[in-house]
């Protein structure tokens, strides 16, 4: 099968038991995380690099095997990967007027369905400050000005 091939299907593909909430998109995940995959750990970087030199975006995942240059390594990470996402994480932090008040909260979002829906949500706030101390002083400049 070439590649072009696997693209037009990958998309009805799945894969289940895996370690992972959820497969690694390996057209947008970041060095440190592609690292983290079982057996990818020292072609992280090589990965990356071969993503940025690509020519057209893709939602495809068959390139990997040439940048690897393993098929057995690619096939062994298969499980772990792909090239869509379907979840997103966001870390929300919100202060209140005048510097007053402070809300953090991490959601998880899936889209694998067509339908958005939040899956997963969990107040931060208990945990502290995660803005830094300039943006707090910052914030208590602002206050003192008004």
């Amino acid at each position: 099968m070439t590649a072009d091939e696997f693209d037009q299907i990958a998309g009805n593909l799945t894969t289940t038991g895996g370690l992972y909430p959820s497969p690694i998109n390996v057209n947008t995940a970041s060095e440190a995380v592609l690292a983290c995959i079982p057996g990818l750990r020292d072609l992280a970087q090589t990965i990356v690099a071969t993503r940025q030199q690509r020519t057209q975006p893709s939602t495809g995942l068959a390139w990997i095997v040439d940048a690897i240059g393993d098929r057995e390594v690619a096939t062994a990470a298969g499980p772990y990967i792909t090239g869509q996402s379907w979840q997103v994480m966001a870390d929300v932090a919100a202060v209140g007027r005048y510097g007053r008040g402070y809300r953090r909260t991490k959601f998880i979002m899936d889209n694998s369905t067509g339908t958005p829906r939040i899956i997963y949500r969990r107040n931060l706030s208990p945990l502290g400050w995660t803005l830094g101390n300039e943006v707090r002083q910052d914030l208590a400049l602002r206050k003192d000005r008004r």
